[in-house]
């Protein structure tokens, strides 16, 4: 979003983290077509500075700084960084079963195990991407197969009629209802990310560029898993994998360590990936894989505080029960 003020150089590019911004830009390979934007930039990098230090006074086991995103406005973190917009609560998704009695072990940890690469959203499609990568864990821990699905296409698809509103925000259970309708779910390679919906003056389904003959799996449902109790969630990730969760990402400047300083635990505007648990100096935690690529926080990933409720983490997990694979056709191999 272009939104360039003319404000004083002497305040902003003259002072206030001057020596830090030139490190920053050249870091980065930032380079602005005008006065007026580099400007408008230094003064939001200088702002997001300053809400770095505040967020490590909050969090003593954390380290922030500066990111990738370090001069972007907070309109454009939200529109290219979240997404998560509810839907109403559906009586009808079944509660998964847990069985609290099965031991499990004091720390674990499914990258790269039961996960594919860190992804990185396009727009504000954090949603399609918590639900595609729960589907690709499921597929490698139920069938042993191992797909990169396509999060574009829950973002331009919804012949189920949930809500969501593709780039501007949706809902991880509406990602799973489009592609259950739809018949399966398509590569990432033959359904690539764009970054933007495919919105035209036609009806919605005219934007889906799903292919039936491309899809690779189908998904037989999916479940509520331990909402409300991070203990439940634990025994889930524990025994059995990753989880779907949707939160409040107030992780600005996160560059490691634990979070233990969210300033709520209540709202939704991200949604990410549980991907195991452990301790660290004594300190529990759950570490999330996020989608704002490899270079953030701890190679994709952030740990958050356990049993706080931090950042609403136990508000909507959820896990899917995969269906089958399809070969080309939509014939079914497994």
């Amino acid at each position: 979003m272009k939104r360039f003020t003319l404000v004083s150089c002497s305040v902003l590019v003259g002072a206030q983290y001057g020596a830090e911004w030139e490190a920053w830009k050249s870091r980065h390979g930032r380079k602005y077509a005008s006065l007026d934007e580099e400007t408008f930039r230094h003064k939001v990098f200088a702002q997001n500075m300053i809400n770095a230090q505040e967020a490590q006074a909050a969090n003593p086991f954390a380290t922030f700084g500066s990111d990738e995103f370090s001069d972007w406005a907070e309109d454009e973190e939200r529109t290219n960084l979240f997404g998560a917009i509810p839907e109403d609560v559906d009586a009808s998704i079944p509660q998964a079963k847990l069985n609290m009695t099965v031991q499990i072990p004091s720390s674990k940890d499914w990258t790269g195990a039961a996960t594919t690469p860190v992804k990185r959203q396009k727009c504000g499609s954090c949603w399609a991407n918590s639900a595609i990568e729960q589907i690709e864990s499921d597929f490698m821990l139920q069938k042993g197969a191992k797909f990169i699905l396509s999060p574009q296409e829950a973002v331009d698809c919804n012949g189920d009629k949930s809500f969501r509103n593709g780039c501007q925000g949706g809902w991880p259970d509406g990602a799973y209802k489009s592609g259950m309708q739809l018949g399966g779910f398509e590569l990432e390679a033959d359904y690539p990310d764009q970054g933007k919906d495919k919105k035209t003056k036609q009806p919605i389904d005219n934007t889906c560029l799903y292919k039936q003959n491309k899809a690779v799996v189908t998904l037989e449902g999916f479940q509520n898993v331990g909402k409300g109790s991070e203990t439940e969630m634990k025994q889930h990730v524990g025994s059995t994998g990753p989880l779907s969760v949707c939160l409040l990402a107030a992780w600005k400047g996160y560059k490691g360590g634990i979070l233990s300083g969210c300033p709520s635990n209540k709202g939704t505007d991200h949604c990410v990936q549980i991907v195991g648990y452990g301790t660290d100096g004594g300190k529990a935690y759950w570490k999330v894989r996020n989608s704002w690529g490899p270079t953030w926080g701890e190679q994709g990933h952030i740990r958050l505080a356990f049993g706080s409720n931090q950042c609403n983490i136990n508000s909507h997990p959820t896990s899917t029960t995969a269906g089958k694979i399809l070969k080309n056709g939509g014939t079914v191999v497994v």
